[in-house]
């Protein structure tokens, strides 16, 4: 889901939390729109290239490319074991509970764009899951979508 739908959702809920706190509202805001930053740095590793518009355009051209067979990337702060340290977050901080419905919120809205898409389950969310199939078993598939990837930036940067 693109950046400026993540921001045009996540500002109603935000106006209803302001009417309680504008702190714990603009926390609220930051983690359902900000959850995704991890993806300037995930690129980086992959690729070593910091244009943000290239960025946006091999995560396009993933999405695209992997619709069908097989492809699995991982969103750290979209796995199970992130949340589970949210929730415990949340049982002893106020903030803890608005980053909590943050994250969720965030989740709920790229499960609705990943199900429109059909590639929902092209994602790990699990850490642990995803480094046993990328370190451990490595299977021949994995190994080619890894290649499929350098192949599809490399072509984004030829055409610019």
């Amino acid at each position: 889901m693109r950046l400026k739908d993540h921001v045009k959702y996540s500002i109603i809920p935000t106006a209803g939390f302001s009417f309680i706190d504008w702190f714990y509202a603009l926390i609220f805001f930051v983690t359902a729109v900000f959850v995704d930053i991890y993806h300037v740095f995930e690129y980086f590793m992959k690729t070593r290239d910091l244009n943000i518009k290239l960025m946006f355009r091999f995560y396009e051209s993933l999405l695209y490319e992997f619709r069908e067979g097989y492809y699995l990337g991982i969103s750290i702060f979209h796995t199970v074991e992130i949340l589970l340290i949210v929730i415990l977050a949340a049982f002893y901080t106020k903030i803890g509970q608005y980053i909590l419905a943050g994250l969720l919120f965030h989740h709920c809205l790229d499960s609705v764009f990943l199900i429109k898409k059909r590639c929902l389950f092209k994602r790990s969310y699990s850490i642990i899951y995803y480094l046993y199939v990328s370190q451990y078993k490595r299977s021949e598939e994995f190994v080619d979508m890894q290649d499929k990837e350098r192949e599809i930036f490399e072509g984004i940067v030829n055409k610019f």
